[in-house]
């Protein structure tokens, strides 16, 4: 049986997709730009902690299936202090205007609120792949996020302890009721592993197939890998 750690920090999820006006590289710079604007502002007193993922676009045949340029990982102190930070109606406004110079979507559109399942606790290592996990739309979320969460976790950390001495592994497990609908309804679950190795691509590529074969609630699981840069984080400020 794993040894499951529920974070107490409300966690955001976000996937940016860049702005027509930027190639991926000027993306990223813009994003944060958008980031740091971000952080000046005096509601973040109520963010713990800040990540942006930059999608690894550098090997010649991509792994991704997910089109997304990067993933934003923003972890609140706690649950009255999200309310705070979303109920600032005058730094959300300023951040919405500088999001439609940023973002091909608004973040409203694009962003899950999450509880934090920790299966595997790891320091940053190379890459951070995310798996985007889809249920079919007349499918129960509660259902399939509990079967999530037991079978396919069991599965899939026995086979990472094999090939890795060094892993993580978290799941993301969309926050009920869902308080805003937006693309991303049908998205009951992200998964984070972080490893040194590239070629984890390849047993998750695997995986997923065996995965979906599982249960017939599951429309599809995304893969994206990425390189996570921490912007701000008050456990070591």
């Amino acid at each position: 049986m794993l040894k499951i750690t529920k974070s107490r920090y409300p966690k955001l999820i976000y996937f940016a997709q860049r702005h027509s006006d930027y190639n991926y590289r000027d993306f990223i710079q813009r994003w944060r730009k958008h980031a740091q604007l971000g952080i000046s502002m005096p509601r973040w007193e109520n963010i713990y902690k800040y990540s942006h993922c930059d999608s690894f676009i550098e090997d010649e045949h991509s792994i991704n299936t997910f089109n997304c340029d990067g993933v934003a990982l923003v972890w609140y102190k706690n649950e009255n202090a999200r309310k705070r930070h979303v109920l600032d109606l005058k730094a959300r406004k300023v951040m919405q205007e500088d999001e439609k110079k940023t973002f091909f979507n608004p973040v409203r559109n694009v962003s899950l609120l999450t509880n934090e399942h920790i299966f595997q606790r790891s320091k940053s290592l190379n890459f951070k792949f995310f798996l985007c996990v889809w249920k079919k739309t007349k499918a129960d979320i509660k259902e399939i996020q509990n079967f999530w969460k037991t079978i396919i976790s069991d599965d899939l950390v026995k086979s990472l302890k094999i090939k890795y001495k060094k892993f993580g592994y978290i799941q993301n497990h969309v926050k009920l009721p869902i308080e805003t609908k937006n693309l991303f309804n049908d998205c009951i679950c992200v998964d984070e592993i972080n490893c040194m190795d590239i070629q984890l691509a390849d047993l998750l590529t695997t995986k997923i197939k065996s995965f979906l074969s599982l249960n017939k609630c599951l429309d599809k699981i995304d893969i994206l890998c990425t390189n996570e840069k921490v912007l701000y984080n008050l456990g070591v400020n």
